[in-house]
């Protein structure tokens, strides 16, 4: 399971290489650790293709990321891409697309 960062000028781009987002808060952590926090972003996208499952905690960790990113007043675009519709189905259950833009896996 591996989180990989790819900088673009003021894109971020996060592929997160595994099955499961349940409290392990691996995609907050690398983002962490690569100090993304501390920049401004335009544009932050998230890779969840290899996503199969999602628990409140994973979903405790999007509006984690959600929050830190948008610091203090700071605006930008969250996006989800590659999402599985039963992962989806979770996510708008939370009406996450209120802080995040999702494309599903195969559309």
């Amino acid at each position: 399971m591996a989180i990989h960062l790819q900088i673009e000028e003021d894109r971020l781009l996060i592929r997160a290489d595994t099955t499961r987002m349940d409290g392990e808060n691996l995609i907050f952590t690398a983002m962490e650790k690569a100090g993304v926090f501390e920049k401004h972003w335009r544009e932050v996208t998230i890779d969840l293709q290899h996503l199969e499952y999602l628990n409140s905690l994973g979903i405790t960790e999007l509006v984690n990321i959600h929050r830190s990113l948008r610091g203090n007043g700071r605006t930008f675009v969250l996006r989800l891409i590659h999402v599985d519709r039963k992962v989806n189905a979770i996510l708008e259950l939370v009406e996450i697309q209120k802080i995040a833009e999702i494309s599903l896996k195969g559309a």
